[in-house]
């Protein structure tokens, strides 16, 4: 089935598109902007200037747009920006009583076509269906401690100095989490350093630093499922995700470490972070390479 036909055929209150490129050319100006901008339609413009990537977001309030018009209108805007590289994506979310019905990420190097509903976008593109109910991630947590794993150990595999793996282990911490669309941010405090952090839902890559030496970490996350594009785990380890989980895989290209953080909320309302970490590459023998498993728990403030 065409992607349009499938999408039109839901119960949808209203789209969500967004365009995703490194930045190409100049910046649109305001003018620009307005002329994409009109009725139930605005797009956002995210980014600061010395940042490698730009994005823009559509909402149509309104599920009378059909798909085609929707995609070809973020299409020209990235043009219109010249943004438009190999690497743009287009990712597209339907929502309906308050639930996303399916999110898809469409890259520009397949045609027109593909964006305006001739064919489904490749498997390999496809984002796991939002079915959890991510409000109740919302709000802010208090760590603890009693009844969360140390992360010292954890701490000294990737690298942190004993004095900051200690200073750590010990601080009382917080977080506070909001929700924007496909946007996942958490501020996290604690007496040594505070950190913000925004994770895409949608399961496309993003490139964080390495608090130690900056080299480059490359997470992605997904909703009730591992993100497609990331690397699969070792066949010995098995990962049970649960609809409601949001799950963050992150690759350390200093040492080809890799974590898999799954995030839940319990019955009883606690917030659940399992930090699943595989440090290095496999053994040589083929088994398993060393893995770190802690587990974090947070009360509701």
């Amino acid at each position: 089935m065409a992607l349009s036909a499938a999408l039109d055929s839901a119960d949808v209150d209203y789209w969500s598109a967004s365009v995703s490129s490194p930045k190409v050319g100049k910046r649109l100006d305001r003018s620009t902007r307005c002329r994409y901008a009109h009725h139930h339609e605005a797009f956002e413009e995210h980014g600061d200037e010395d940042e490698e990537e730009s994005r823009w977001s559509l909402d149509w309030m309104s599920s009378e747009a059909p798909v085609a018009r929707v995609l070809a209108l973020a299409l020209s805007f990235a043009v219109a920006s010249r943004s438009l590289t190999g690497s743009t994506v287009f990712s597209l979310a339907l929502f309906a009583a308050d639930s996303r019905l399916r999110t898809c990420a469409l890259h520009c190097r397949d045609t027109l076509s593909r964006f305006l509903g001739a064919a489904e976008p490749p498997p390999e593109q496809s984002v796991p269906r939002r079915t959890g109910d991510l409000a109740r991630f919302q709000g802010e947590w208090t760590l603890d401690a009693k009844r969360s794993d140390s992360p010292v150990v954890q701490l000294h595999a990737l690298g942190l100095p004993w004095a900051a793996r200690v200073a750590l282990a010990r601080s009382p911490r917080t977080k506070r989490i909001r929700l924007f669309d496909l946007e996942w941010r958490e501020i996290t405090t604690t007496l040594v350093v505070n950190r913000a952090e925004i994770l895409l839902l949608d399961g496309r890559p993003q490139t964080h630093k390495h608090p130690v030496d900056s080299t480059p970490i490359v997470v992605w996350t997904a909703v009730g499922a591992r993100p497609n594009a990331a690397p699969p785990p070792h066949p010995a380890r098995r990962f049970d995700v649960s609809p409601d989980a949001v799950v963050s895989i992150m690759y350390y290209e200093r040492d080809a470490s890799v974590a898999t953080i799954t995030r839940t909320i319990e019955d009883d309302g606690t917030y659940k972070v399992v930090n699943d970490l595989q440090v290095g590459q496999p053994k040589d023998d083929g088994s398993p390479p060393t893995c770190i498993v802690t587990r974090t728990y947070f009360r509701r403030r």
